[in-house]
């Protein structure tokens, strides 16, 4: 039965039946209103249903409430059962200190509880813990003492905040204004020993000048705050932006990143005291909170508002902005907040907060490398790569093109001391020499700075050049060195071909000779200015950075500052370098950054812990902007990959290991060793002395080849090759060639004991080298009285005779020389006094004028002389 039209209750229904009432009785019609009754009787049933529902959830009410008094009166009675306190304090001590006891002492329907000895003890957790959120994976934080209202009656008030999705608010009156600061303050503190090192603060307290968070200057990592918070809030906003843009992205928030990319980001909490009563909290400050309220959870932000009930939000602006919050009403009755613990506990937690360690990353030296089967297996022609955190998605350095067409050529890393840079370093060597063979990739490590981080890789067969505690001119060689090589790819290499680029060389199959790419390291970079000529030195990085590109040479440049004092040219060099990352620096420091922009120098300026990097792709710009933590690579797991690549070494083919390079180590700290002799190596190669013929080939082998490069050898001049050290240079002998003309004596002045040593062993190694007819006899008169001197003596063959008398120093000269050619060696001949001159200028003296006359014709028919003294006045 059709229900009438006045009684019909809803304006919208009532309506729509009279419209339908006054159509046509057609067919359509009549089934139109026939649904419409039929709809609007069963409305009708509903809501006598839902009325009488209503009446029993009401009784259900009281008779709830009535149970809930009993229960209460019930545990009332037992305040002084000891076993029902010992029940309460066991499920105390299970839970997390820092997220449900109080500070001081605890509460509990008639139970008091005393925590303080807990907090004391606090320590910091292995990973954060909580109690899960109910229906979300949210991490509970305590704020209260027990809740009447609350959903589960547990003995505390708590409510989710990270993971929580929502921001807090903390409403307030006149009356309990300073509840809410209070609590405030312990919410503060609970967060840090939640989270030790890794959360950030930001404090907003317009009205009390950062009164109401003292402990602010004691935590970890607190964002610096001025008069006007739109600017931070603004930072704040681009932060989350750049967050949720480059680093949560497909990871759906925060919360579900690895470890490693949580503990480098951190999360931050932004605490608003006295909303929206200061006057400071205008129309842009409320819509920026409001913004990040909504939208920070999702990028580890979290915002909490106290928020006084009694003050008008600015004009325009709505709560509803924020969306969904968890709120804590203090003006309710039954509500008692958590306040401070006593200052005196307050500084011991915040001592122990400062020294906690970083959470424990879930990312290892494993994460950085390839699978052990694929290592050597990557080619380099088109770019070379290496990743910094471990992660498919994360931190990762590129050297070549990549796959968006994009050219990545050389790169810049700026770090204090402590930051991590070193380590940061070993990364990214152990992922490039994992992924790409020797013949691939060639590596020159420098530092320049006094340390041996870079030692180890001595044994690294991609290594051309490892070179520490070294000078700064060996740097310039190096540079100058592959500024050459460069001009040789585009003239003899890539020209020929007809070809522009390394990786069109690489594809036509390199026919005019290998061309491995090339990465230079250089760390503390700013000393190659150093006792130089800074034109010189900018020259060589300026063509290197330009031209490099094709050439498959690419610079990564170390040092505590991006720009060196004395670099010519710096910003067509840095122009170049787009590849730019950066540690921990002081604040001032990156104040005055070029390097980057606004958000970069926002994101170095936020780095607070070891490892932690930015890295921009961008040459500075912003939106190429990458933070992460770079893996810790521990000595023991560095020295088990390089042993890895050693035995690799020994079974790669002979083919590929022809275009190895030769790896020469220098180490600034030590003279270099004998075992490196190029013309010892050279005669234990041919497993004999080297005779005229073998020698001349030798000598013109290349430097890099292990010879002299001496294209213009005769051997009709009768050379003798003295090989003293080595140059500061990549490749190449501290040589003298003494040969059959006048004047080719040696004299060595110096007054270092173990320099003489070096020296004289370089030419016993030399001598030994030899076949017999390239050098007859040795003869040798040494005055030093030095053991070393010597020791390194004892080590000549049967050609050497050794005199020790000063007073046969005029019958070694006057004797008969033997066969040719010969060399005579006078160590130290002042103190002989058969060879000092005579005081009389007109007397004669047989020793002096017999020296004379060695030195001034010896030469011309092969005796050669060498003279070895301590300084000038000697001589």
């Amino acid at each position: 039965m059709a229900l009438p039209i006045e009684d019909i209750d809803d304006p919208e229904l009532k309506e729509a039946r009279r419209r339908l009432g006054r159509l046509p009785s057609l067919r359509f019609v009549r089934a139109a209103r026939e649904k419409l009754d039929q709809a609007i009787g069963d409305l009708v049933v509903m809501r006598q249903v839902a009325s009488e529902a209503a009446v029993g959830a009401t009784v259900v009410i009281e008779e709830a409430l009535r149970h809930l008094e009993r229960l209460e009166a019930k545990q009332k009675s037992h305040r002084f059962d000891a076993p029902a306190d010992e029940l309460i304090a066991r499920t105390f001590d299970e839970l997390p200190v820092h997220l449900v006891a109080a500070f001081t002492g605890e509460r509990h329907r008639g139970f008091t509880l005393d925590q303080t000895h807990r907090w004391e003890d606090w320590s910091q957790p292995e990973h954060p813990v909580g109690l899960v959120g109910f229906g979300s994976d949210g991490y509970q934080l305590r704020w209260g003492s027990f809740d009447f209202s609350a959903e589960r009656s547990l003995m505390f008030s708590s409510l989710p905040l990270v993971g929580g999705d929502c921001p807090w608010v903390i409403e307030s009156d006149g009356k309990t204004d300073e509840q809410a600061h209070e609590l405030l303050r312990a919410l503060a503190l609970r967060i840090a020993c939640m989270l030790p090192q890794q959360s950030r603060f930001t404090f907003l307290d317009p009205l009390h000048f950062g009164q109401t968070f003292p402990l602010q200057r004691y935590l970890p990592t607190v964002r610096e705050t001025g008069a006007d918070f739109a600017q931070e809030l603004q930072l704040i906003q681009a932060d989350i932006r750049r967050i949720l843009r480059d680093v949560v992205a497909f990871h759906g928030s925060f919360e579900a990143l690895p470890a490693e990319q949580q503990a480098a980001e951190r999360y931050e909490f932004i605490f608003a005291a006295d909303f929206p009563r200061a006057k400071a909290y205008d129309r842009r400050v409320c819509d920026m909170l409001f913004d990040i309220g909504r939208a920070g959870p999702k990028a580890g932000r979290y915002l909490i508002l106290h928020y006084n009930q009694e003050h008008e939000l600015p004009h325009g602006a709505d709560f509803d902005q924020l969306g969904e919050y968890w709120g804590i009403d203090l003006t309710k009755e039954g509500r008692t907040p958590d306040g401070p613990p006593p200052p005196e506990i307050q500084q011991r937690l915040l001592e122990r907060i400062r020294g906690a360690v970083p959470a424990r990353r879930s990312a290892d030296v494993a994460d950085l490398l390839p699978p052990h089967e694929e290592w050597w297996q990557t080619s380099a022609a088109r770019r070379i790569e290496a990743t910094l955190d471990g992660r498919p998605d994360g931190l990762e350095v590129v050297f070549g093109q990549r796959e968006d067409g994009t050219e990545l050529v050389h790169a810049v890393l700026a770090a204090a001391a402590g930051s991590g840079k070193s380590n940061l370093l070993h990364a990214l060597l152990l992922g490039l020499a994992t992924r790409y063979p020797p013949e691939e990739l060639w590596l020159y490590l420098m530092d320049l700075k006094q340390g041996v981080e870079l030692q180890p890789y001595g044994t690294l067969p991609h290594a051309a050049v490892v070179a520490y505690n070294t000078a700064p001119a060996l740097a310039r060689a190096v540079l100058s060195e592959l500024r050459h090589e460069m001009e040789r790819r585009y003239t003899e290499l890539f020209r020929p071909a007809g070809v522009q680029k390394l990786e069109d060389y690489r594809n036509a199959g390199e026919p005019h000779g290998p061309a491995p790419r090339v990465l230079l390291v250089i760390d503390e970079y700013q000393a190659l200015f150093q006792g130089a000529d800074p034109e010189v030195v900018s020259d060589d990085l300026r063509e290197l950075s330009t031209q490099g590109r094709a050439a498959g040479i690419h610079m990564l440049l170390g040092s505590q500052t991006f720009r060196a004092v004395g670099m010519q040219g710096s910003e067509q060099i840095f122009n170049n370098i787009n590849v730019r990352m950066a540690m921990r620096m002081p604040a001032a420091a990156v104040q005055s950054l070029t390097e980057f922009d606004r958000e970069g120098k926002e994101l170095i300026r936020a780095l607070d812990g070891t490892g932690q990097v930015v890295v921009n792709t961008g040459a500075g710009r912003d939106g190429a902007n990458r933070r992460g933590q770079v893996v810790l690579v521990p000595a023991e797991a560095r020295t088990e990959v390089l042993d890895d690549l050693t035995a690799l070494a020994q079974r790669w083919p002979d083919e590929p290991r022809a275009r190895w390079p030769r790896t020469q180590v220098f180490d600034g700290s030590r003279a270099p060793s004998l075992a490196e002799h190029a013309l010892a190596r050279a005669a234990r190669a041919a497993g004999t002395p080297l005779d005229a013929q073998a020698l001349e080939r030798w000598a013109r082998t290349p430097k890099p080849g292990g010879g002299l490069g001496r294209s213009d050898w005769r051997a009709g001049d009768g050379p003798l090759p003295l090989l003293l050290g080595r140059e500061y240079a990549v490749h190449g002998e501290a040589a003298c060639m003494l040969r059959r003309v006048p004047n080719q004596n040696l004299l060595v002045v110096s007054a270092s004991s173990a320099a003489r040593v070096g020296m004289l062993g370089g030419l016993v190694a030399s001598v030994n080298a030899l076949a017999p007819e390239g050098l007859r006899a040795v003869r040798v008169l040494d005055l030093s009285r030095e053991p070393g001197i010597a020791s390194a003596l004892e080590q000549g063959d049967a050609r050497f005779t050794i005199v020790t008398d000063p007073g046969h120093a005029a019958a070694l000269l006057a004797a008969a020389p033997p066969a040719e050619p010969e060399l005579l060696v006078l160590i130290e001949p002042d103190r002989a006094p058969d060879l000092m001159r005579p005081s009389d200028p007109l007397a004669r003296s047989p020793g002096p004028e017999a020296l004379e006359r060695r030195l001034r014709e010896g030469p011309l028919a092969g005796r050669f002389t060498v003279l070895v003294l301590t300084g000038g006045s000697a001589l």
